[in-house]
């Protein structure tokens, strides 16, 4: 449609009734249970007669000699699966695991493509999957072809994911190349795990095939999660060798990702031997040089704080910094004072930061008051990070006392503040409407911040119970503010009763803001519905504010409908600058 006739066709809504077009859709979800049903051919004659007790003076014929291994409870083999598919869905077989675990895995040795036919009739889905496991436990290890194939024609797609990540990773444990296969021959199949679980294994039983099957690769993340397994299991095997072996590795990613991997691998077996191989990381990124530098001095401070100190401070500084900040975190387990003369030595203001906040709140589960004599001793950059921690733990478990505190006690800015908004935060939750007593009585913006703060969190729980505070406590225009906010949130959970709330106000500047407020929340839960309320309204101020906010909720996916409801507005002057707006938008798309 040419422009010129979008804006004669917008133009001329404003001269005629346009009936609002209910913006909105109702989605009807049909639920389909489908019974599988599993049957069994029956027996021949013969298959009967080979099974029913012979004479006792009847004499075996030779050539049907059974060996005792292929018969399972009086039936063979053949029907093992046919046994299966019956007690799996008799009243009460369930309950017997060991009972029905036994009689899966024998019929999965019979035959596991009819016992996977047999469980694909068990209607419950978590009972359905576990017994298919359990089949694929032993075919994917005897024919993983046939296994896969089963599973690649299962229509349920979360269904054939699940068993495609459980029958690889079963086999990467006996077969890890067959593992390896399968992740080729199924590229959708993202799993990180498996890959370096598959290459882990491979590579302790044939280093070299494992690590050419490696070099083929081109994909990088299937190079990187499986050079991952490679180098875990020859660093276990040999951290020399292996570090060697990384180092050497002609691409700056692949010697980075494998050298990181050496020494995560060898930092729990011998933290003392992954430390004398920090040299590697000269050349790696910062991030994961800090990362193992952390670890390894995490792991050396449990058994010997000094030599995981010495071995720190002579770290480059990145890694130094680091370093120390884990094994502050060892000593803040038993010795908080020593964790604070370590955390001094720490010069990154970040890493400094987060450790103060965890020592604060350590402090603060003593004497609050010590802990912000404390506090009130430490260089000033840091004191905010530490302010952070101990207000946070000081408000989670004793909220009553850190808000008396903040009314009674000595605090500097930064102390105040952070533990004003902790304490809203906190008491908001356990007693809202103590928590709101106190944030009015604090006065200026600080006590109206934290009073917001805890209108927010009450208006969760009990909306009508707020507005009566609020109506009873607040003044001037913290009451509209307020009452705004509550609404707002009411609104979220019932739409009904804060329109019904907000249509009942006088017309005012508040009342309509509620009105856009209302719209828009509920448009985005049950746009219909809320649709049919604007629709319903009588023509005014209140009226229009609705329909603005709905008109903006769909201008953008339904231009013209948003039009029609333009033309409902009643002020002359916003229906213009609504129609003037849309067209601009229109003019825009073409």
């Amino acid at each position: 449609m040419p422009i010129h006739n979008k804006t004669t066709f917008l133009s001329s809504l404003s001269s005629r009734g346009a009936v609002p077009f209910f913006v909105g859709t109702a989605v009807g979800v049909l639920g389909t249970l489908i019974a599988v049903t599993v049957s069994s051919t029956s027996p021949s004659n013969s298959e009967v007669a080979e099974n029913v007790p012979k004479a006792a003076n009847s004499k075996p014929k030779p050539a049907e000699k059974q060996a005792s291994g292929n018969i399972y409870e009086g039936y063979s083999p053949r029907d093992a699966s046919a046994r299966f598919s019956s007690v799996l869905n008799t009243p009460g077989a369930l309950d017997d695991l060991d009972r029905l675990n036994d009689l899966i895995e024998n019929a999965a040795k019979f035959d596991p493509e009819a016992a996977m036919e047999a469980a694909s009739g068990i209607v419950d889905p978590a009972r359905q999957r576990d017994v298919m496991r359990r089949v694929l436990r032993t075919w994917i290890v005897q024919d993983r072809e046939s296994a896969m194939a089963a599973i690649g024609a299962m229509e349920n797609l979360a269904l054939r994911a699940d068993l495609t990540k459980f029958a690889i990773g079963t086999l990467a444990d006996s077969n890890p190349a067959g593992a390896f296969a399968l992740l080729k021959a199924t590229p959708s199949l993202r799993d990180e795990g498996l890959w370096r679980e598959s290459f882990s294994n491979w590579v302790k039983a044939d280093p070299a095939a494992a690590i050419a099957a490696w070099d083929s690769l081109t994909h990088p993340e299937e190079r990187k999660d499986a050079l991952r397994g490679i180098a875990s299991a020859l660093a276990k095997k040999d951290l020399n060798s292996a570090a060697a072996w990384a180092k050497d590795l002609p691409d700056n990613d692949d010697r980075d990702g494998a050298v990181i991997s050496v020494l995560h691998s060898a930092i729990e077996k011998d933290p003392l031997a992954a430390a004398e191989h920090m040299a590697l990381l000269k050349e790696v990124d910062n991030d994961r040089s800090r990362e193992v530098a952390g670890r390894i001095a995490s792991k050396l401070a449990e058994t010997d704080v000094p030599g995981a100190l010495k071995w720190a401070e002579a770290l480059p500084a990145s890694q130094r910094d680091s370093a120390l900040r884990s094994i502050a975190g060892n000593l803040m387990q038993f010795d908080p004072d020593e964790a604070e003369a370590t955390i001094n030595k720490i010069q990154d203001k970040d890493q400094r930061r987060d450790i103060y906040s965890d020592l604060a709140r350590l402090h603060m589960t003593g004497d609050p008051k010590d802990a912000v004599k404390w506090i009130a001793t430490l260089p000033a950059e840091d004191q905010s990070s530490a302010w952070r921690g101990a207000a946070y733990e000081w408000a989670r478990s004793r909220p009553e006392d850190a808000a008396a505190f903040v009314l009674n006690g000595e605090l500097d800015d930064t102390g105040r503040r952070q533990l004003i908004e902790a304490t809203a935060e906190h008491w908001s939750r356990l007693e809202p409407e103590s928590a709101a007593t106190w944030a009015s009585q604090l006065g200026g913006k600080e006590g109206r911040e934290a009073l917001a703060r805890v209108v927010d969190e009450w208006s969760r729980k009990d909306p009508q119970t707020v507005l009566g505070f609020i109506g009873n406590t607040a003044t001037g225009e913290q009451v509209e503010d307020l009452t705004r906010r509550v609404v707002s949130r009411w609104s979220q959970d019932e739409p009904v009763e804060a329109a019904n709330f907000a249509l009942a106000l006088a017309p005012s500047p508040t009342q309509e803001s509620m009105m856009r407020d209302i719209t828009q929340q509920w448009m985005e839960t049950d746009s219909m519905a809320a649709s049919q309320w604007v629709g319903s309204l009588d023509p005014g101020p209140a009226r229009d504010s609705a329909i603005s906010s709905l008109i903006s909720r769909i201008e953008r996916d339904d231009p013209e409908a948003a039009a029609q409801w333009a033309g409902t507005i009643t002020d002359p002057n916003a229906r213009e600058e609504t129609y003037k707006r849309l067209i601009r938008r229109l003019e825009k798309a073409q």
